[in-house]
């Protein structure tokens, strides 16, 4: 499932600046089919790969489960107006629907909930340890990721983060911790276009590839 959505995603036109109308033109009849697919692909992904088995218990996967609903709820009414109600309306409308605040605010919204899921995975699935740092760190991650919407160089220092947060889990946990830092990555790069979005499918299927073959029984993450 995470590749087909990455399929998806790198079918999407990317553009910087200009009117959402010239993506919306650029795409033809695809765009509306796109989104329609993207929202069910994400459904199907929180479903089938994201969603914590009943077995998990306790709170990691009460938390995971609740912040991927959120997401679902969030990301479907967005790709509902980016990717139908911008196509039906007149060019004037739609830029202007596009570029109004709770349009950003929608889609800060997606952003922030998706990070902070692939977030919970990681913990879900994360061996056990010591010590309350990958909690402060991954927190840190988020904020600074969530950050980055209104001052850039916080992302930048999110994915950084993020980074060494990986790589910390790994160096103190040992390999089983590798989907875990799989997701902490996954969690802060661009979703829905691109090939920075494929490339945080991919890195969720290797995550749940990793997972499945250390624990043949998990069929999903976490």
């Amino acid at each position: 499932m995470p590749v087909l959505v990455a399929g998806l995603e790198l079918s999407h036109p990317s553009w910087s600046g200009g009117s959402v109308i010239q993506a919306i033109a650029s795409a033809g009849a695809w765009w509306i089919p796109l989104h329609v697919l993207l929202a069910l692909g994400y459904g199907l992904l929180v479903a089938v790969v994201l969603w914590p088995p009943t077995s998990t218990g306790g709170l990691p996967g009460w938390r995971s489960r609740t912040i991927l609903v959120i997401f679902c709820v969030f990301s479907t009414a967005y790709l509902a107006v980016d990717g139908v109600i911008v196509a039906r309306v007149d060019a004037a409308t739609a830029d202007a629907m596009w570029n109004s605040p709770w349009v950003a605010a929608l889609a800060n919204a997606v952003g922030a909930t998706w990070a902070a899921a692939l977030l919970a995975c990681a913990v879900a699935i994360l061996p056990p340890g010591p010590g309350r740092a990958v909690d402060i760190g991954l927190a840190v991650t988020w904020l600074a990721f969530t950050a980055g919407a209104a001052f850039p160089p916080a992302g930048l220092a999110g994915r950084l983060i993020a980074l060494a947060s990986g790589a910390a889990l790994v160096y103190t946990r040992g390999a089983p911790a590798l989907p875990s830092a799989l997701l902490v990555f996954a969690a802060v790069l661009r979703q829905h276009v691109g090939p920075e979005a494929a490339l945080a499918m991919l890195l969720i299927a290797a995550a749940a590839a990793l997972r499945e073959r250390s624990s043949p029984a998990a069929a999903s993450l976490p």
